[in-house]
């Protein structure tokens, strides 16, 4: 029988003596002053100086391997190691293993009260963080379990529609994402090349990004949101995403935060349609965005009020607004979770929010990532990389639910110069998602909107041939 999550906390020493308490030590063999701690059978064999970047996942390797079977004997512990507030520790692979386990677990009680706070490490806002949050309700673990899903990239980008032509081969030497980041192209030619700055100039001369916005809204007077769930729900998808917010800035509702939105509520219209036909309904959100407002320098003040005063009020209007199944975050990558607040904003969703009970989230909340994946597994789909497979050999299944978020084409926004040759077939998307349920992961599958809301008819041509293979018929 599993006992409680077990916690992890930084050992603490002062004149030569331990202040800072655990009940199951997990590190290498240490004396100091008199007296020995004997090296433990969960300690990390693996180093940052020796390893490199890999020596967690080493060590979760290893441990899957050797010590799975008895990661029961953790269960209820306060582990304690000498990792000194380090952004990423082989205890919160322990605790990650243990919730994957033993799923039903409960979190420890009085954890808090069992070990003093150790005082924050620079940048991180706290080395001991006991679980606070209650567990999925019945709904939220029917979400968690969902295996086929939409993810819909529309925006102003749908306007120049635009990616520089780029094979498969070149895409997988050259990062340059798709036609949803024509505005970052546009301002940094040096690092994408002269390609969308030389089409801008044209097809749109003297346009500013900013000024699609009238257009795209303009475009998409006749949009309607049912024929776009209409598609999901006959292609068996258990799910829609959609972008309320991309790297552009420019929300796709009347936010009160921020500087660019649409006067039309299409995340609203959305919502209702796609929970009219059954379906869970996700917001997806950047953190980082390019505008003014924001900052990507890590110390500047300007990252922290955009933090404070556009995205974390932002998130929570779209949360409070329109009540998620799933928050879907990404643009995570040039800060730390603890710069972005990622700790203080999932606390408040998942114990205050209206749907603190249910809400499933994926795992792109900053750099350092480690200690906030394992506080909040239970409610966590980890997507890691876009069109991300676990690395286990075969057709091993994993021992939790994971994410893979795939296109049909190359670009995740509308783009109307792809070459053809680079669109997925119906039998290339039905073998990576049968590849993806092997391994009892999720399937979310992408489309990008014309400004007017049209699907590509490349895209809509799959989607239309998966209605007759949905997911319960091929599982």
């Amino acid at each position: 029988m599993a006992r409680s999550v077990p916690m992890v906390v930084c050992l603490k020493r002062k004149n030569g003596e331990i202040v800072q308490g655990c009940t199951l030590y997990i590190g290498r063999q240490w004396s100091m002053g008199g007296w020995t701690l004997p090296k433990s059978k969960w300690y990390n064999p693996y180093t940052l100086k020796k390893d490199g970047p890999s020596a967690l996942d080493k060590f979760e390797s290893y441990v899957r391997v050797d010590l799975l079977d008895s990661l029961a004997e953790i269960g209820g512990h306060v582990l304690g190691c000498w990792c000194k507030g380090a952004r990423a520790c082989h205890g919160d692979v322990l605790v990650k293993l243990y919730r994957e386990r033993f799923p039903h677990a409960s979190p420890m009680e009085g954890a808090a009260e069992a070990c003093r706070t150790v005082p924050p490490h620079p940048g991180e806002s706290s080395v001991l963080r006991p679980p606070v949050h209650a567990g999925p309700s019945a709904a939220g673990v029917e979400i968690l379990a969902h295996t086929f899903g939409q993810i819909i990239h529309w925006g102003v980008y749908a306007c120049p529609a635009y990616t520089p032509s780029l094979t498969r081969a070149e895409r997988n030497r050259k990062v340059c994402n798709g036609s949803e980041w024509y505005a970052d192209r546009l301002r940094r030619p040096k690092r994408y090349g002269d390609a969308t700055l030389d089409h801008h100039a044209k097809t749109h001369p003297g346009t500013e990004y900013r000024e699609f916005l009238r257009e795209f809204e303009g475009a998409a007077g006749d949009w309607k949101a049912d024929e776009i769930a209409d598609v999901a729900v006959s292609a068996g998808a258990q799910y829609v995403i959609l972008t309320a917010k991309h790297h552009d800035g420019i929300a796709l509702y009347p936010s009160k935060f921020g500087t660019l939105h649409t006067a039309r509520d299409y995340v609203g219209e959305l919502a209702a349609a796609v929970r009219r036909r059954g379906m869970a309904f996700g917001v997806y959100y950047s953190l980082m965005e390019w505008t003014g407002l924001y900052s990507a320098g890590p110390k500047t003040q300007k990252i922290k009020t955009y933090v404070a005063e556009t995205m974390h009020p932002q998130m929570k209007e779209l949360v409070s607004r329109y009540k998620p199944d799933i928050v879907w975050v990404d643009g995570d990558w040039n800060h730390t979770v603890d710069t972005w607040g990622s700790f203080d904003f999932l606390d408040w969703l998942f114990t205050e929010s209206a749907v603190k009970d249910t809400v499933m989230v994926n795992d792109r909340w900053g750099k350092h990532k480690q200690r906030l994946v394992a506080h909040y597994a239970d409610r966590m789909v980890p997507t890691v990389t876009d069109r991300y497979i676990p690395p286990s050999g075969g057709s091993r299944r994993e021992e939790r639910s994971w994410e893979h978020v795939n296109t049909v084409g190359l670009s995740w926004g509308r783009a109307t110069n792809q070459d053809p040759a680079v669109y997925k077939s119906l039998e290339e998307v039905l073998r990576l998602r049968a590849a993806v349920w092997a391994k009892s992961g999720r399937f979310t599958l992408n489309v990008g909107l014309g400004a007017d809301g049209s699907f590509d008819p490349k895209e809509q041509a799959i989607w239309g041939e998966l209605a007759s293979r949905v997911p319960d018929a091929e599982a």
